[in-house]
């Protein structure tokens, strides 16, 4: 895709239950409403073909509509660009280990099969080149974020250590450093709570729905219920002032209850209104093993009345599949590896879900590791070079798809590793896209 014309940032959509087509050209925030007879002379335009357009008077109206909203043109800042592959700003996720208490049914990281954890030679390090990158680059803040294949909180102890080593070392650079975190929240006590909310500046419970739901995907070790013990870890969280977020599995189990699961969290656990970010389960990890499914059409039906109902009771509901408005020029950092993911292993890897070597996506995704005798970490150019290859957008489906600039490709590792979530993943973009683009039409109505 080294030259693009403007169907590639213009396109033409179908309407199912109309004669029309929709011109949809996300960069430029244009959507209207076309007739066949347009869209026929618009095809050869968009595709730089104008001498093929024979009608004078019709061909100098919509060049005309074309030049006026700048359509012609891919507007400055969004040419793809592939020179800034490797790592970004001063931003590391650390996954201190592959230790968990839970055993949610559709685990990426299979926990219960892989015990390590980080030595802190390794942890050290990592939280020094954070703050060594900073300083280099003028930055005065830097991020860390305590996520991976296991629960950070069952090693509270090394977890301070790190936060302590993490405050000490930002006080005698003077910077500002912003720890966020991905919890399963059941260890969460009001102690641990008040240390949190000490340290912390964002917190991500995942948490999956009302107690059957929640139960029955993500049981502890000892096959145990979990919800009663995230909804205490939470209250504690909202004692301290911290009102963490919620990432939300969903499974063909639980996808009639999403509206619900939104409502009782507005009336129980957040009354001042709160955020809760649905997903669809990935077939990776223990989800292919025990043959989980999610329909993507039960999906969108019931992810777009949980949002009708987040709109009514003050949540916001998300999805990384609701792309309406929020284009990009990637997916997230895994495109272009400039993420700087570090596992228990002490390798690094360019995405979060890849966390030891015998996961999914492991031979591509890790691209360095530790060097215990630098106390820093050792980068494979081919490595990065290879991530980056993967991260670009496809060229069959994606580079004539509608949806392109919305999603990017969807998930790099899904691409790779588990083909048949991305299919789906595919579905419930271009249909909640479409929809949401044809709900803004008939608003203006």
């Amino acid at each position: 895709m080294s030259t693009l014309k403007p169907k590639d940032w213009v396109f033409l959509i179908p309407e199912d239950a109309a004669a029309t087509l929709i011109l949809y050209a996300p960069l430029h925030k244009i959507a209207v409403r076309v007739s066949p007879q347009a869209r026929d002379l618009l095809v050869p335009i968009l595709d730089g073909r104008q001498e093929d357009v024979t009608d004078s008077h019709q061909k100098d109206e919509l060049m005309g509509f074309l030049a006026n909203n700048k359509l012609l043109e891919l507007p400055k800042g969004w040419a793809p660009d592939q020179s800034n592959a490797g790592k970004g700003k001063a931003k590391i996720t650390m996954s201190l280990t592959n230790k968990c208490n839970l055993r949610c049914i559709y685990c990426y990281a299979k926990t219960g099969m892989d015990y390590t954890t980080m030595t802190w030679e390794v942890a050290k390090d990592a939280i020094d080149s954070v703050i060594r990158e900073a300083v280099q680059n003028g930055e005065k803040k830097f991020g860390i974020t305590f996520h991976g294949g296991g629960e950070a909180i069952v090693e509270l102890k090394f977890l301070r250590k790190c936060v302590a080593y993490i405050q000490e070392q930002a006080r005698v650079y003077d910077l500002k450093p912003y720890l966020g975190m991905v919890t399963n929240a059941t260890l969460i006590t009001k102690p641990i709570a008040v240390w949190m909310g000490k340290h912390f500046s964002n917190v991500t419970v995942s948490f999956d729905g009302l107690e059957e739901v929640q139960d029955y995907q993500r049981p502890d070790s000892r096959g145990k219920g979990t919800f009663v013990r995230v909804i205490r870890g939470i209250q504690s969280l909202m004692e301290v002032g911290i009102k963490p977020s919620i990432r939300a599995k969903v499974t063909d189990f639980g996808v009639n209850r999403m509206a619900d699961f939104v409502e009782y969290l507005a009336k129980e656990v957040f009354p001042k209104g709160g955020s809760i970010h649905f997903e669809p389960m990935s077939l990776c990890g223990r989800a292919a093993d025990n043959e989980l499914t999610t329909n993507p059409w039960a999906y969108m039906e019931n992810y777009l009345k949980a949002k009708e109902v987040g709109k009514e009771v003050g949540m916001k509901v998300t999805c990384s599949l609701d792309t309406f408005g929020h284009e990009k020029k990637q997916f997230c950092g895994a495109n272009k590896s400039t993420m700087f993911c570090v596992s228990p292993h002490g390798l690094v890897s360019a995405c979060s879900r890849v966390t030891k070597p015998t996961d999914d996506g492991a031979k591509l995704f890790f691209y360095a590791r530790h060097n215990s005798h630098s106390g820093g970490f050792d980068v494979d150019p081919d490595a990065v070079s290879n991530i980056v290859a993967h991260g670009n957008l496809p060229e069959n489906p994606c580079a004539s798809c509608f949806a392109r600039w919305n999603c990017q490709g969807h998930c790099p590792i899904a691409r790779y590793a588990y083909y048949e979530h991305y299919e789906q993943s595919c579905i419930i973009i271009q249909e909640l896209l479409k929809s949401a683009i044809i709900a803004e039409l008939d608003k203006n109505l």
